[in-house]
């Protein structure tokens, strides 16, 4: 494990320790029935204007996303902006994991809707700008205006929260004074950013300040009205709370939240009224939302099914209903386990005791936990969408509900899994990976995820019976009224299912056999079902294959520092992109390298969000529509193309098989070209002069007067789709003009034999010295252009290319969202520009 990915955790962990080590002490003064009595107590007054501020709160976080269509300059009808910001919202309050989460059902929502990739991201990145605005405004404001009481102990002077308060106003309002300074978009993590104006900023303010009001007001609302303190002072304290969990990644930010508002609020509020009001929160603000949002969602997702037929239902639409699905379950068994860890009201302990001999309610008890700790360990296979872990949660979901249910006849634990149990029953569509349940690794965050879970049922198992057992005493008693002894005794069913995985994992569990890599044969099996002519540089031999057992489809990539770099989308067979994407990403995993994707093209996002992968903008790519090619060509470069062919320039296109017998003099033309730039052979997004690689590829002649002074290697689809061009060598006494008239006549022989777009390479992005990758492009420009001396530079790439009036795509570099990017980069660019290695295929 990377040392920084260790000390991620061990921060997280002992964040986690401090706040759980405080409820613990908590523990030790106040009952369980205090804060359930408590619960019970309050006035329906009280949980109505929660409920109202609750509604209110997610109705103003729909501003967000109808603010950002608006900076868009999109119309979209307001029932559908509210959807995807009310689901995106709640998933990313209750589950954390907001990238995969919150931006993925963005991406999902509006994609279907008609934005486009850039489009999206620049929503998402207004609406994080918002949420933080709005923090920092209404943060600062209620520090400098009402500074919060510190508990005894905490000794520090007047002035130092008021200057962090000034800090975070001073923040906030920075915002308006960007464009002042800084008139030109900035772009964040690949994302233009342009200002959104003044107005535009002004609601953004007032929105998200409002937004974060409303929440804290919901928690006010449920505080006791004769011992809570003044709103403004429970207002940062709110704020500090919710951040510290937000950048945890605890979902829900539960244990960390409770922690925080509870010391910070203990010497005003007693502390059972504290704990009871907060559990009232989460039910009034996270759970009554999430369950409202998983219907919703899930509704929208059934009616585009039904709308289009089975076998055409997109591929990434059924992998990120899985990822919500998968989450889902893990919040299912969380509750079962928190539910476990608790006591059951008499009265319904008595009536349970009426119909259930005392062996069986003992036994549901301890099997009620078991089938919830393996809820949650199935959840992260289920978001890797794994057929096996959807046949086991299928069975496993009703068969918990029914045990929890039988154990303390508790509605409110039953009703989500049975809703959840609903949403799994015709989604089988969406888990097709055959994975091992068992062998799938657990990421960090997982980790932390399933760590939060099992240490909160422990502390609320000490916190409801206040003693931890000592011997083994506690754990053999049985009696109905012996409640602690049974959810003591539940917990065992922890190290047990610890037990059970680690010995399936061992004895039963088979090793998944690694498909070997392809023979030339079948490679050029699969190259024959490429769609992108950027497919051919896997003949190169620097490249490592995932591929399908079948050999239709595959991913190439190259290890290179601590990362994993695939260069473009996966090739051939679609249907089989998402599993082979599964895989690359999974082995990184194991090698414990950051996964990467060089020269990714828009089509493929919306898969990676659900792989957790974040795109950045790495520029973009002229495209040459080849059916409107006179569209492409003005009249000044026909005249051109013209004059130069007239003094004696043209090309000559030889098949792949003829190519052989003119390796001398391409080797002559090579060395000399190489030799006046004083370059050395490079590989990975650049071929290179090997015979091998050269005679399974077309090339252009380059003829001056019927001598050879040059070639280009041509890479084509499979599918005749699309034609580039990779090596392009040639003298350096040619006429003026040849580079124009090469592109002239090789678009036209591309044309007439049946291509379809001519892929001119890529160029930076419009002022790309302001570019997060600017860096990287110093390498680019002269790796992927190296045609001719006055396009050698990267801010001379785009100029060249649009003398054609090309389309530009957009091209992406794709990396894990906790992966730091300039380490990223410096893995690609070392890549770039270092002596290719042959690797074993």
């Amino acid at each position: 494990m990377r040392w920084r990915t260790l000390l991620g955790a061990v921060i997280s962990l002992g964040l986690l320790a401090f706040a759980l080590q405080f409820l613990f002490k908590i523990a030790q003064r106040y009952r369980y029935e205090d804060i359930v009595e408590h619960l019970h107590n309050l006035p329906w007054w009280q949980v109505g204007i929660a409920l109202g501020l609750t509604a209110t709160s997610y109705i103003l976080l729909t501003g967000y996303d109808a603010l950002a269509l608006v900076y868009l300059k999109r119309k979209l009808p307001y029932h559908r902006t509210a959807l995807a910001s009310f689901v995106g919202y709640t998933f990313s309050h209750n589950l954390g994991f907001a990238l995969v989460t919150g931006s993925s059902v963005r991406y999902r929502l509006y994609s279907l809707w008609g934005l486009n990739t850039g489009e999206i991201a620049q929503l998402v990145m207004f609406c994080s700008i918002t949420f933080f605005l709005g923090l920092f405004f209404a943060g600062g404001l209620a520090v400098v205006i009402s500074p919060p009481a510190l508990p005894p102990g905490i000794d520090l002077p007047p002035w130092v929260l008021n200057s962090l308060g000034w800090v975070a106003l001073a923040t906030a309002m920075s915002y308006f004074l960007i464009p002042v300074f800084w008139r030109k978009p900035i772009v964040l993590r690949g994302v233009e950013i342009r200002s959104p104006g003044f107005r535009i900023s002004v609601l953004q303010y007032l929105i998200a300040g409002l937004d974060w009001v409303l929440a804290a007001g919901v928690l006010y609302a449920l505080l006791p009205p004769e011992t809570r303190p003044d709103f403004l002072q429970v207002l940062p304290i709110f704020m500090a709370g919710n951040i510290l969990g937000v950048m945890l990644h605890v979902p829900g930010g539960i244990g960390i939240f409770e922690g925080v508002v509870t010391f910070l609020l203990k010497d005003h509020i007693p502390e059972p009224q504290i704990l009871g009001a907060l559990i009232a929160y989460r039910v009034a603000y996270y759970v009554l939302p999430f369950i409202t949002a998983l219907l919703l969602f899930g509704g929208h997702e059934l009616l585009q099914l039904m709308k289009r037929a089975h076998d055409r239902v997109q591929p990434e639409a059924r992998g990120f209903l899985a990822t919500m699905l998968g989450f889902a379950v893990f919040a299912c068994g969380a509750i079962v386990l928190f539910s476990v860890a608790t006591p059951t009201k008499l009265d319904r302990l008595v009536a349970i005791a009426e119909v259930v001999p005392l062996w069986l309610l003992e036994t549901t008890h301890f099997l009620a936990a078991l089938g919830a700790l393996l809820l949650i360990l199935l959840a992260r296979s289920l978001v890797r969408q794994s057929q096996n872990a959807f046949k086991a949660a299928l069975w496993l979901l009703p068969f918990t509900a029914l045990l929890a249910f039988t154990k303390g006849m508790q509605l409110l634990v039953l009703l989500p899994l049975v809703l959840v149990w609903l949403a799994l029953m015709p989604s089988g569509v969406h888990f097709h990976r055959q994975r091992s349940v068992i062998r799938s690794p657990f990421s960090t965050g997982w980790l932390m995820a399933i760590s939060s879970v099992v240490l909160i049922s422990l502390w609320l198992t000490y916190f409801s019976y206040r003693e931890i057992p000592t011997g083994i005493e506690p754990f053999t008693q049985i009696a109905l009224m012996n409640e602690k002894a049974r959810s003591w005794r539940s917990l065992l069913s922890i190290p047990l299912a610890i037990i059970i995985v680690a010995l399936v994992r061992v004895f039963r569990s088979p090793v998944r056999q690694t498909v070997p890599a392809p023979n030339s044969g079948q490679l050029d099996h699969m190259l024959e079902r490429s769609r992108t002519a950027l497919a051919q540089l896997s003949r190169l031999g620097d490249k490592r294959f995932i591929c399908n057992p079948d050999y239709t489809a595959f991913v190439m990539y190259v290890a290179n520092g601590r990362s994993l770099i695939a260069l473009g989308d996966p090739v051939g067979d679609e249907p089989e992109h998402l599993e082979l994407l599964w895989q690359f990403r999974e082995r990184a995993d194991h090698v414990r390298r950051r996964p990467v994707i060089f020269m990714a093209r828009p089509e493929k996002l919306s898969t990676y969000y659900e792989l957790n992968l974040v795109p950045h903008k790495l520029g973009q790519e002229a495209v040459v529509d080849l059916a409107m090619l006179d569209d492409h060509i003005s009249l000044e470069l026909a005249e051109q193309h013209k004059q130069v062919f007239a003094q004696g320039f043209r090309i000559e296109v030889l098949s792949a098989d003829k190519v052989a017998a003119c390796l001398p003099e391409m080797k002559a033309i090579s060395d000399r070209w190489m030799a006046a730039r004083e370059l050395e052979e490079q590989g990975f997004v650049l071929g290179q002069f090997d015979a091998n690689y050269l005679m399974q590829l077309p090339h252009a002649m380059l003829y001056w007067q019927d001598k050879l002074v040059g070639f280009a290697s041509l890479m084509c689809s499979g599918d005749q789709r699309e034609m580039a061009v990779d090596l392009l060598r040639h003298e350096s006494d040619l006429p003026e003009g040849w580079l124009v008239s090469f592109y002239i006549a090789l678009f036209r022989w591309a044309s007439a034999e049946g291509y379809q777009r001519f892929c001119f390479g890529l160029a930076p992005v419009t002022d790309w010295s302001d570019h997060p990758l600017a860096a990287l492009w110093s390498k680019i420009g002269h790796t992927l252009m190296r045609h001719a001396r006055h396009v050698e530079q990267p801010d001379a790439v785009r100029e060249f290319k649009e003398k054609f009036r090309p389309v530009w795509e957009d091209r992406y570099l794709i990396t894990s969202s906790t992966a730091p990017l300039p380490q990223v980069l410096a893995d690609v660019s070392e890549l770039m520009s270092r002596e290719p290695l042959k690797q074993e295929t």
